[in-house]
């Protein structure tokens, strides 16, 4: 028999018996080397033409399985993203403009990769993320492999061990103790707008949240405020995200991690977080902080390597999601803010009489004023930090999103930018309304769409963290100055120059601070 047709068998069957079923990105970089090894192989014993018709004949079948018999074949979107997740890959970083685009052409559900849904229906938000859903998370969460923070734990029993030993961290004693701490920070970063007066209020912002991730996760500030520089780890961290923001699928991208010098951003920020982690274990502090909570199981004694790749990610996860988050959602409030006189004038008058007479305010006293949290809302809604979804992976019996059967098996994501900006979703959602959210209900289509922090078992454990820095911060600032746009400044660049980087990443914004009398 033609060893031309065996072989194109067999390509035909690598896809169909293998490659059709389970997850491969964890062993790309294996499928890589095999290639290289039998393509050298075949070429000098056999002929190079044998290794070019198993290839052919493996993507053929790949290509036609995914145009016209995958379960989701009946789902809209772009021809390129029926065929390969490569056509995603965002130089631009503007994924989550990129989704919004495609839901505007193809409605609230869109394929965008061969196995994967972008949905923008309310409901599909408590169906995908909510505590009675069967999704897990996706292959996205992989990327990080072998490291294994708590957001990147895929397996369902062992993210719910391991969340038990964050949740102290965030228990309401714990984060009444860190007000006092962050008021510190507030108070230099006050000092700084005063004396400046005109800034690009998104590097102080980035600077303060930076500042206070040291002190309460690794027992020590950053000094960015005092200094006024942005730390290396600033640059470091800017540099790793970058990377994620391409959105180069996982396979891909656990590939390129075994070039190091193609991705040595990535590598020189977990050398950073892991150098912090390990720095604040050598310390004895009398107050305890987010980290005293990850390292309490070890009772003193030096990690296990299955425990230090855990605490490393957690490390990773704590400057991530304890610094880049906050700002991005207290740069959207303020540049509204500056936009809207009108609302900062209400904000104000709603806020001063919690003022004491040393001009602070408790984060108690303020958790439950209206427009406050519509505002803090408004911009979460406007501005999410993680603005092109999470992804889950539906399960094996499928899930119903009105009325549709999303098949097993294939990830899923709700983006919560185009979600935040769809009529399906709010009322007139480019307008910047905090009243929305407690005057007039009408605004708000269905309040299951707006999940900032996610929602069920895989929720941000931080949220009363994140709630109370950002309200203190905010009635600080508003009491404390009048905010307006600087001379020449529109707000353009704050909107246009944002990037997805998995965490928004805003523009410039340069605005004035004129101290109140």
């Amino acid at each position: 028999m033609d060893p031309y047709f065996l072989i194109a068998i067999a390509g035909i069957l690598s896809h169909v018996l293998y490659f059709r079923r389970g997850e491969h990105q964890l062993y790309s970089h294996i499928y890589l080397s095999l290639l290289v090894v039998s393509t050298t192989v075949v070429s000098v014993f056999f002929h190079y033409s044998y290794i070019m018709v198993y290839l052919a004949s493996l993507y053929t079948s790949i290509l036609i399985y995914r145009l016209f018999l995958h379960p989701l074949r009946s789902f809209p979107g772009p021809l390129l993203a029926r065929v390969s997740g490569l056509w995603y890959i965002n130089p631009k970083h503007k994924a989550y403009l990129t989704l919004q685009a495609l839901h505007n052409q193809y409605g609230p559900i869109v394929r965008t990769g061969p196995s994967d849904l972008s949905i923008i229906y309310p409901s599909a938000v408590p169906a995908i993320y909510g505590s009675q859903s069967s999704c897990t998370k996706g292959p996205w969460y992989d990327l990080t492999h072998p490291s294994r923070p708590l957001q990147n734990c895929r397996d369902a029993k062992e993210h719910h061990a391991r969340r038990r030993t964050w949740t102290p961290a965030f228990s309401d004693k714990m984060v009444r103790g860190y007000e006092q701490r962050i008021k510190t920070y507030q108070q230099q970063l006050i000092a700084q707008l005063t004396t400046l007066q005109t800034v690009d209020i998104r590097k102080w912002i980035y600077l303060y949240t930076f500042d206070v991730m040291g002190d309460l996760s690794f027992g020590r500030s950053f000094d960015c405020l005092t200094t006024g520089h942005e730390h290396p780890g600033i640059t470091l961290l800017n540099g790793a995200l970058s990377n994620v923001g391409l959105f180069v699928p996982p396979w891909l991208h656990l590939i390129l991690l075994k070039i190091p010098w193609l991705t040595r951003d990535w590598w020189r920020f977990l050398s950073f977080c892991s150098e912090r982690l390990q720095a604040r274990m050598r310390m004895d502090l009398q107050i305890p902080d987010i980290s005293a909570s990850l390292l309490a199981p070890l009772k003193g004694r030096e990690p296990t390597p299955e425990e230090k790749l855990m605490l490393d990610g957690d490390a990773r996860l704590i400057v991530v999601g304890g610094s880049d988050t906050t700002a991005v959602s207290l740069c959207g409030v303020l540049y509204e803010l500056a936009r809207h006189p009108e609302q900062q004038r209400k904000l104000r008058e709603e806020v001063e009489p919690f003022v004491d007479d040393e001009g602070e305010v408790r984060g108690a006293n303020i958790a439950q004023l209206e427009h406050l949290n519509g505002v803090i809302n408004e911009a979460l809604r406007m501005y999410p930090a993680v603005p092109s979804g999470l992804e889950r992976k539906t399960p094996a019996e499928g899930i119903q999103v009105e009325g549709v059967h999303i098949p097993a098996e294939m990830t899923v994501y709700c983006p919560q930018y185009a979600m935040g900006r769809s009529e399906l979703c709010y009322a007139r959602p480019d307008e910047f309304i905090p009243e929305r959210w407690y005057k007039y209900p009408d605004l708000i289509k269905d309040r299951s769409a707006f999940a900032p922090f996610s929602l069920g078992p895989y929720s941000c454990v931080g949220r009363p963290l994140a709630l109370l820095s950002m309200r203190t911060t905010i009635a600080k600032l508003i009491t404390t100055f009048d905010v307006g746009f600087a001379p020449g400044e529109d707000g353009k660049a704050f909107e246009q120059q944002a990037q997805d980087n998995f965490v928004l990443y805003m523009g410039p914004l340069h605005l004035t601070f004129t101290r109140r009398k």
